[in-house]
């Protein structure tokens, strides 16, 4: 197989099995190295089959823009979410995850319920 681009991959056809690389992987960056381009070419993948051809570098301005933040009220704590910007609803969308409700009262130990 020729050198390509990541985002040229074909999951069906350039299978890569995880477990028989493991024991390469002589660290953690490693590891999440191998994930996060795995979990790119999915979700790039997903979004080409909706017909959403957002450019990387876009999509991922977009969900770094995704911010949570707690906040106690009157004792009660609470986390609240920022609007999606651009293209990140779609990638929510495209990876079949469900967006956060804008407002979520989280339980005693701070947590969702």
């Amino acid at each position: 197989m020729a050198l390509q681009s990541n985002l040229q991959l074909n999951p069906s056809r350039d299978s890569v099995n995880f477990w028989l690389f493991l024991p390469f992987f002589r660290n953690a960056n490693s590891v999440a190295s191998f994930l996060a381009l795995r979990l790119e070419v999915d979700l790039h993948r997903k979004m080409e089959e909706k017909g959403i051809g957002a450019p990387w570098p876009d999509l991922m301005r977009d969900l770094n823009e995704f911010r949570a933040v707690r906040m106690d009220l009157e004792g009660v704590p609470y986390l609240i979410r920022t609007d999606l910007e651009g293209y990140a609803d779609d990638a929510f969308g495209s990876a079949g995850v469900r967006v956060p409700p804008r407002v979520m009262r989280l339980g005693e130990s701070g947590v969702v319920p």
